[in-house]
């Protein structure tokens, strides 16, 4: 990496530096009904609904998320249960046109986790939760991302804003005057400024691939929000997963999913509204 590319990258490092929350699959674990995992069955008592899709449709549990289990920091809660539901169709549930409108998916927040619900209780209230004729719909009733379920091991890690986010050319553009002195011409990207090596390099260094809370997003293809959007913050983001012949995840041809929200409405605790998206190669 030439030596204007380092400038450049350390710069973009020291600006966009982020406590976030790197997701790792247990491999030798099995994950237990309050665990964080992603898959199998969800944690659910009789006080809500269980969250169906706009055919009536049970949900399927793409990932729980327990914040009594590690040591979470705002603006995360420090307890309870975060719940991603996903519909059983062919598209994992996404609206691409109101990737917005929770119909398709659910977020759900539970403050307090009650221990004395079982797994069997769990498994009966999902069960009952099917419409007649729901279980017949072979092709639906199991379409999911999730090829596994699988425990995670949730730690602290520094992340920082990679090439990937729709904010990143302002980013870079800020970076290279503060490093180098120099003001970029307005139209010209990150892309044409770098010579390969450098380009190479910087995505290498700012890649934001694997399974995140808070940080910065990964896309396969393009990130779906606006740079002065209401979802500045990466809520969730799980990748595909893959080890040999064995598929934890896998998101249509290895892709990725991701869950956004707003900052205040995240502090609030407040999930009505989010973002989700999901794309591959």
């Amino acid at each position: 990496m030439t030596e204007d590319g380092k400038k450049i990258l350390e710069q973009i490092k020291a600006d966009s530096a982020m406590e976030a929350y790197c997701l790792t699959i247990r491999r030798d674990a099995t994950p237990g009904l309050l665990d964080s995992k992603f898959g199998g069955l969800a944690y659910w008592d009789s006080s809500l609904p269980y969250p169906t899709d706009p055919r009536g449709v049970p949900m399927q549990l793409l990932a729980q998320i327990n914040f009594g289990q590690f040591q979470a920091e705002a603006p995360l809660p420090r307890r309870g249960l975060l719940q991603f539901f996903i519909a059983r169709d062919d598209v994992f549930g996404a609206d691409f046109h109101h990737p917005e409108e929770q119909k398709g998916f659910r977020a759900v927040y539970r403050p307090e986790i009650d221990p004395r619900i079982t797994s069997e209780q769990a498994a009966a209230l999902e069960r009952a939760a099917f419409p007649p004729g729901a279980e017949g719909d072979e092709e639906q009733a199991y379409c999911s991302p999730v090829c596994k379920e699988a425990a995670v091991l949730i730690q602290k890690k520094i992340a920082y804003m990679g090439p990937c986010d729709c904010r990143f050319e302002q980013t870079f553009r800020r970076a290279v005057q503060k490093a180098l002195g120099v003001k970029m011409p307005e139209k010209q990207s990150h892309y044409a400024f770098l010579c390969k090596e450098d380009r190479d390099e910087l995505w290498k260094e700012l890649s934001n691939a694997g399974h995140w809370l808070l940080g910065y997003p990964y896309f396969t293809q393009d990130d779906p929000r606006q740079p002065e959007g209401p979802f500045d913050t990466l809520l969730f983001q799980m990748d595909s997963d893959m080890e040999g012949a064995l598929d934890y995840v896998l998101w249509g041809d290895c892709g990725v999913g991701n869950f956004f929200i707003n900052r205040k409405d995240l502090e609030n605790l407040d999930f009505s509204r989010v973002l989700y998206s999901w794309d591959c190669c």
